[in-house]
């Protein structure tokens, strides 16, 4: 036991767990921030300790946008409280994109009682990823997009025919979601292809991570990606829609110092009886560029053009 007192074989112990841990004091500046965290969130030890409650870096978010250090985020939870407080919310990954996190704060009291801070650990919520020889098959198949890891548009058709005979068959419901990157190619021109790969990258990374596991993502063509919305009626995928699109409206990447951001727009169409897989994407592409003429979603703030 006495060996177990010792900080150092304490502190080592928190760094080889593989959820991310950090600590904050009374004013939530960041104290420890361990390897788990590092890896994570890809931000390293010493870009963070010292900030200020990660409002720049890290911010907490709730299911649709983001927002800074909220009145009511868990690390504020916890202290009013003086208890664990467990909640999931979006942060911002290093590389630009979106992770969804279970978040646990628990307060830390010294000896007398009082609270001198918050432990704060966190852990991605996705499923382990498939096996390779899995993806490996799918990419010598030739079924896989190189630049974002995402199925093809050969593989997304295959899909839609099959949700399209199923819905026809067992009239389980399903919607598609149209997303187009708006001025991409020009993005591409000005700041050259590693950019706007990296940028439809983290396009790509907070769509799988927003999205049920059931559902599917898929690059359509170059500015263009698909989603079909498995079990999802008509009703839900405008609500699906608006919280697709208030987490897209944050995605960016820095380059060259600064934060660079493209609008991103979106179309919906819900499956009909009379549906074939043309008819349902020309729906789904009239909805696009109707809501594109009247409120499209802004993926970050400026485009750097």
């Amino acid at each position: 036991m006495q060996e177990f007192q010792d900080w150092e074989i304490c502190r080592s112990i928190l760094e080889s767990l593989p959820a991310g841990l950090c600590v904050v004091d009374m004013q939530k500046r960041v104290v420890f921030w361990s390897d788990g965290a590092e890896r994570i969130t890809g931000y390293l030890r010493h870009e963070v300790v010292g900030r200020d409650c990660l409002s720049n870096i890290l911010p907490h978010c709730d299911k649709i946008k983001s927002q800074p250090c909220p009145a009511n985020c868990p690390i504020d939870s916890a202290i009013r409280s003086a208890q664990p407080v467990e909640d999931t919310g979006f942060i911002h990954h290093k590389d630009g994109h979106r992770m969804q996190l279970l978040i646990t704060a628990v307060p830390i009291h010294n000896a007398h009682g009082s609270i001198i801070g918050v432990a704060k650990s966190f852990d991605d919520q996705r499923l382990p990823v498939d096996p390779e020889h899995r993806e490996e098959t799918l990419k010598l198949s030739g079924l896989v997009d190189e630049v974002t890891g995402l199925p093809n548009h050969a593989m997304m058709r295959s899909h839609l025919r099959e949700s399209v005979a199923t819905f026809a068959e067992l009239h389980v419901p399903f919607a598609i979601v149209y997303i187009r990157v708006d001025g991409l190619e020009h993005f591409r021109s000005n700041f050259g292809q590693r950019a706007a790969t990296s940028m439809l990258r983290a396009i790509t990374q907070t769509l799988v991570t927003a999205l049920w596991k059931i559902d599917l993502v898929g690059r359509w063509a170059d500015d263009r990606l698909l989603v079909i919305l498995n079990g999802c009626s008509e009703n839900a995928v405008l609500s699906v829609c608006r919280r697709l699109s208030g987490l897209l409206a944050d995605d960016g990447i820095e380059w060259w110092g600064e934060i660079r951001s493209l609008t991103v727009s979106l179309g919906q169409a819900s499956a009909r009886f009379e549906d074939t897989v043309d008819l349902l994407l020309l729906r789904a592409e009239h909805s696009l560029e109707q809501n594109s003429l009247a409120l499209p979603a802004t993926a970050g703030g400026s485009s750097g053009s």
